[in-house]
């Protein structure tokens, strides 16, 4: 019967003497050698993950969106369609015309014709729009009743203002992929009240 406390069986030892004095050498020596491959193997790997490839660097920088820059997207000439809706009104169907110019200090001058907005006659108006600051921007609106201030974050721009009768206007521009067009947003507030809504696409026209 197998016991606990029974005597363990002798162990043959297959190396003599000289040979066993030797083995904690040999061991050490196997150590440090399996561990310098670990070492190594762990040191090219990480390098292989903190250095991609240039396909993926490619791929990468393709994937990232462009930068809104409103002076250069609003340069020459601009056609937006989109839909308005004022509170208590019916839905119409909005277009603006738009040609831009770059003065000789940078500011965009930009003109607008816009049609379909409940008014008999096309209206008139013109923004002028200057950098302020790195993704910061300063302007002017014909309806506007204090100056435009507007701020970039990556391909979007929001423009705030105020227009007639205490009304708060907000923009939200979203820069499509290939910089040729945007998607605008308005939302018109008065005493925190939504009373109108903008829904536009922006494209630019080449000329």
């Amino acid at each position: 019967m197998f016991s606990l406390f029974a005597p363990a069986a002798p162990i043959h030892q297959p190396f003599g003497r000289g040979a066993r004095r030797q083995m904690p050498l040999m061991i050490f020596a196997v150590g440090l050698a399996a561990s310098a491959s670990a070492t190594a193997a762990q040191s090219g790997a990480a390098q292989s993950a903190a250095v991609p490839s240039d396909a993926v660097m490619a791929a990468t920088t393709a994937a990232k969106p462009p930068t809104f820059d409103p002076i250069a997207f609003f340069a020459g000439a601009t056609e937006g369609r989109g839909r308005l809706k004022i509170i208590f009104e019916r839905r119409h169907a909005v277009a603006v015309h738009g040609h831009g110019r770059v003065a000789a200090d940078g500011a965009l001058i930009l003109d607008q014709i816009v049609e379909g907005a409940g008014d008999d006659a096309p209206a008139k108006r013109q923004w002028t729009f200057r950098a302020a600051g790195p993704g910061g921007y300063t302007g002017t609106l014909t309806d506007a009743t204090s100056p435009v201030a507007g701020t970039v974050v990556g391909a979007r721009l929001h423009l705030h203002f105020r227009v007639k009768r205490g009304v708060v206007a907000d923009q939200w521009l979203d820069l499509a992929p290939d910089g040729q067009s945007a998607h605008n947003r308005m939302t018109f507030r008065m005493i925190g009240v939504v009373v109108g809504r903008l829904d536009e696409t922006i494209r630019r026209v080449p000329s």
